[in-house]
């Protein structure tokens, strides 16, 4: 079992979102996202179809649960998939938006079970929210060609492309062809 450090990763892995304002009381959340992989060294991202953008799943973090129960409750939740996580926190994003500090913590995970049924809830139904298994090369091209709707899918998206990249730094990417199979 992986000890999910919440210790922010180096610098080079770090990024900050928004602005954040002096005198401001911020509502701090923390988040968790995570980069599943299948023995095709393919990797799960979810399609959010009515906003038209592609994010990794996770969500967040409730009051006194360690980050690995997170991820893998969110992980269950969204796409009904049993995953083990590997290392520690590999990236993190900072964002800051009206009064809201958020923190998204960014592990790698592999698939143990993935039972293809979704147990989502009203606003993701609403969302059309869909997962499909891509290799990392795909999955960035399909979050970069996406031009969300609203100013959430926006951040989501700039969010998860920096959180994949960063995943990718010093690794060499998947050995996938970029076949969607």
């Amino acid at each position: 079992m992986a000890s999910t450090s919440t210790q922010l990763p180096n610098p080079d892995s770090t990024k900050v979102m928004g602005i954040k304002a002096d005198h401001t009381d911020y509502q701090i959340v923390l988040a968790v996202k995570v980069i599943i992989r299948n023995s095709k060294n393919k990797i799960l991202i979810l399609s959010a179809k009515k906003d038209d953008y592609y994010k990794l799943p996770g969500g967040g973090v409730d009051v006194g649960e360690d980050h690995q129960t997170a991820v893998q409750r969110e992980v269950m939740k969204e796409a009904k998939c049993m995953i083990e996580v590997v290392g520690d926190c590999i990236a993190a994003v900072e964002e800051y938006g009206g009064h809201l500090h958020q923190i998204s913590y960014c592990y790698c995970a592999e698939l143990v079970a993935d039972t293809g049924v979704m147990a989502l809830t009203d606003h993701e139904v609403v969302e059309g929210l869909e997962h499909v298994w891509v290799s990392v090369e795909r999955a960035l091209e399909m979050m970069k060609g996406c031009w969300p709707l609203t100013k959430l899918g926006k951040s989501i998206r700039e969010r998860d492309i920096f959180l994949l990249e960063a995943s990718q730094n010093g690794k060499s990417s998947s050995s996938g062809t970029g076949s969607d199979v």
